[in-house]
């Protein structure tokens, strides 16, 4: 482990990068879910900084700015990954189109919540794909996809349901808030060398995606 200040300055924008601007692909269970938190807080978590110090360096080095607004990493993961953070909802919230909660090819029972329902799907556009497909109204599709995101779970609820497979998730929430990662903004530097440090851990994706 390298506490030095590059080894810091590395760990805090791979951090940075995966958690804040990327998505895993073919994420379809909870299992992959939890595969993909560890894989992403793990290898940097002790290495990051709580020291502004750290970032301000980051800064003089044009590898990020410091903004004013804020991310919240509940949701980012929230938005990236909708269908593994909500509680789910009432068949009932869907009032006489209850009856489509019923189809699994549409619904199935939320992962948090086997009393609650969610839509099966792992995103908007499939949803919106497997909705079409099995003739689901076009107001009862909204509908459903609008509760299933309205459920998202609380930081508090999140770390509870996920730290038993995630263990330093707490850790990574308190590093997001505590610290100015929630502010970052990476410059083409910053992800470059986020990038980097990050393959040197197994991720693997063109530089290309985020850098012309």
């Amino acid at each position: 482990m390298d506490h030095s200040e590059g080894g810091r300055s590395c760990a805090e924008l791979a951090f940075c990068f995966l958690n804040g601007r990327t998505r895993a692909l073919n994420v379809v269970n909870l299992p992959l879910m939890y595969s993909v938190l560890n894989e992403r807080i793990n290898p940097y978590i002790d290495n990051i900084s709580r020291s502004h110090s750290s970032y301000t360096y980051l800064e003089a080095q044009r590898c990020a700015t410091v903004s004013i607004g804020e991310r919240n990493l509940r949701d980012i993961l929230g938005e990236e990954y909708p269908a593994f953070f909500t509680g789910g909802f009432l068949a009932a919230q869907l009032g006489v189109h209850s009856g489509y909660a019923e189809n699994p090819a549409l619904f199935l029972p939320a992962v948090h919540n086997p009393a609650h329902v969610q839509a099966n799907a792992t995103d908007k556009e499939t949803w919106d794909q497997v909705s079409k497909t099995n003739g689901l109204p076009d107001d009862v599709r909204e509908t459903a996809w609008n509760l299933t995101i309205s459920a998202r779970l609380s930081q508090d609820e999140i770390i509870e349901k996920f730290s038993p497979h995630v263990p330093r998730l707490s850790d990574a929430f308190d590093a997001w808030q505590e610290t100015p990662l929630k502010n970052l903004q990476l410059t083409t530097v910053g992800i470059a060398i986020g990038h980097a440090h990050a393959r040197k851990s197994g991720f693997v994706a063109d530089l290309g995606i985020w850098i012309d």
